[in-house]
């Protein structure tokens, strides 16, 4: 389950609804297959967006708060905002 801010075009989630099925390490794998950008991919209402990691923000002990993500959108046109994700260590 993702929220979203449609003024910002950001998707915001926690690591454990993603981990439904899956564990941790499995959550963000390679987005294409012949490149190195992991991440994760969501069926939105016309389209696949696949969601490629940026960086990992950690707090002063070294564990993880959350991962930031950018839409992978070629398509996107010029001006236009592009679309994040947060996803939360929880």
């Amino acid at each position: 389950m993702f929220s979203f801010e449609k003024g910002t075009r950001l998707f915001a989630t926690e690591i454990s609804t993603l981990e439904a099925n899956k564990t941790r390490s499995d959550v963000f794998c390679r987005v294409f297959p012949d490149a190195c950008d992991v991440g994760f991919s969501i069926l939105g209402k016309n389209k696949i967006v696949r969601f490629c990691l940026e960086k990992e923000v950690k707090d002063d002990e070294g564990d993880v708060l959350y991962w930031k993500l950018h839409a992978y959108t070629p398509d996107l046109p010029k001006g236009s905002l592009p679309v994040e994700c947060l996803v939360f260590n929880d």
